[in-house]
């Protein structure tokens, strides 16, 4: 008698005492069987594991055959209630584990959410994604199957069950300011070798130019590229990464380039194009860092812009995009002793050809010239260091001076200058009349010692020729001094001027008029 000619009844209650796996086997000998032990085995896959619901012990053990099953009849454990799914909690939390080493469940998962993803809470839904874009970042260099697949998960989220596409909303930072560090570009190989084989859909979401970026799903799906986090946008976090291909992206996603930060601000302070030794007499700015400045002053960025970083705030004041070259070339001169300033002389022509206004006012009522002439009368009259404030100067004259812009020193600034070159002038005159004077002294005493050393023969016969030279010379040499008294009194007479000559007594407005149409004029 074969157990298939059993009653039923004792079928059912021996099943009852096997254990799964006997039961399975048991099924699997017949198909009488089978469609016998089908309840029993049903009753069995959806029970739950103690105080484990069953399609959570099923994902645990990596039991795929049994998340399809239960899956497909719906045992997912999703409360419609609160729309809340403990199940694609625990699956994201895990993290690479299922993700990458069982992603066949992963996969059933996020079928089923693309499935009931309208009911799946919105809230829910936004810290999954954050997950996953935090498991992008710990994908190792060249995996292109797994970081495809993150992908494929993510555009799941985000269009099908309304994630927040801007904000980590677990850890209260948005994910496009995540391109403050290079790890985002920097995980997946970007060598055609390695994306010969990858998926259209990694290609196109990932590889922007030679980096990878998987923010370009967020901004499709309308992620914010303008949201301040902590005084900075996406677009200065990629400036200062040095990253063009994302400043581009971002622009081409409508980022901002104007407001509050300035994306020029950045470009010029906090740019890190790549790690470089800076050594004395270099170039402090890399050829990438400037090609970007000028990529932003092409692509309509605002010169006449002002940023306020956390630094700014804490000294409630802002810095404009000229102010800002000049705190870069501050830095590098103190950092490594540079006197030719060739971040202003470079950059500076560059942000005025462009439109930048020095003579624009700020909110104090203050031009950019004024802002920094009244900061060096300040220190002088306080008796505080000048030197950073007549180094800014110096800069301004010499950019002035080689591109002919008179507009950009104070009036004030010009006469001191002019001042003191004329005292120059003076000086090196007074110092030639020394030097003549000295050697017409050195001549009376070598003749002198010539006639000491003479014959007493020679004496008289040279002191004859010596008086005859002298009556003869002496209406000539009377009027000599005469010239050179009647100079020298002029002299004297414009040196007196010159050091009575003060800049309060001059009327800049009202007697010469505007000082910068005069230089235009000259």
């Amino acid at each position: 008698m074969s157990f298939s000619d059993l009653p039923l009844e004792l079928v059912h209650e021996t099943a009852s005492y096997l254990d799964d796996s006997s039961l399975s086997k048991l099924s699997k000998s017949c198909w009488d069987l089978q469609n016998l032990l089908a309840g029993e085995l049903h009753k069995r896959a959806i029970a739950d594991r103690g105080i484990t619901p069953a399609i959570n012990w099923a994902v645990k053990r990596g039991n795929i055959k049994l998340v399809q099953y239960l899956l497909a009849h719906g045992i997912i454990g999703f409360d419609p209630s609160t729309g809340t799914w403990p199940l694609l909690d625990e699956v994201t939390e895990f993290g690479l584990r299922f993700i990458f080493y069982n992603p066949e469940i992963a996969t059933a998962v996020f079928t089923k959410v693309g499935e009931i993803g309208p009911l799946i809470a919105a809230h829910q839904a936004s810290i999954i994604l954050g997950k996953l874009i935090r498991n992008f970042e710990s994908i190792r260099s060249g995996y292109v199957k797994g970081s495809a697949r993150l992908l494929e998960y993510m555009e799941i989220l985000l269009p099908r069950c309304n994630a927040n596409p801007t904000e980590d909303l677990a850890r209260k930072q948005p994910f496009l300011h995540k391109l403050r560090t290079q790890g985002w570009f920097n995980r997946c190989s970007s060598t055609e070798r390695t994306l010969a084989g990858a998926p259209p859909r990694f290609r196109r979401f990932c590889c922007i130019g030679s980096k990878t970026f998987p923010g370009v799903i967020v901004l499709e799906a309308g992620a914010d590229p303008s949201f301040v986090y902590q005084g900075s946008t996406p677009l200065t976090c990629a400036i200062k990464a040095g990253n063009l291909d994302c400043v581009l992206m971002l622009i081409n996603f409508g980022a901002s380039l104007s407001g509050d930060p300035n994306p020029l601000v950045a470009a010029i302070r906090d740019c890190r194009t790549e790690e470089v030794d800076y050594e004395p007499g270099t170039h402090p700015m890399t050829d990438k860092q400037l090609g970007l400045i000028k990529s932003l002053l092409e692509l309509s960025a605002d010169p006449n812009g002002y940023s306020m970083s956390t630094r700014d705030r804490d000294h409630g004041r802002r810095t404009s995009v000229l102010d800002a070259v000049l705190d870069a070339t501050l830095k590098f001169a103190a950092l490594w002793d540079w006197h030719s300033h060739d971040v202003s002389i470079s950059v500076l022509p560059l942000i005025l050809q462009y439109g930048a206004d020095p003579t624009r006012k700020d909110l104090d009522g203050q031009s950019f010239i004024e802002r920094h002439q009244t900061a060096y009368e300040d220190a002088r009259q306080q008796g505080h260091d000048r030197y950073w404030h007549e180094q800014t100067i110096d800069i301004l004259t010499k950019v002035a001076l080689d591109h002919r812009l008179p507009r950009l020193l104070a009036a004030k600034c010009i006469y001191k200058y002019a001042r003191v070159a004329l005292r120059r002038v003076r000086w090196m005159k007074k110092m030639k009349q020394n030097d003549y004077e000295n050697y017409a002294e050195g001549s009376d005493n070598e003749m002198e010692d010539y006639e000491l050393d003479s014959g007493s023969d020679q004496s008289e016969d040279s002191d004859d020729r010596m008086k005859d030279s002298t009556s003869s010379s002496e209406p000539d040499k009377a009027d000599d001094s005469d010239n050179q008294t009647e100079d020298y009194a002029s002299d004297s007479s414009s040196d007196s001027a010159l050091d009575e000559w003060d800049p309060e007594d001059i009327d800049y407005d009202d007697t010469h008029g505007d000082p910068y149409d005069v230089l235009e004029q000259t």
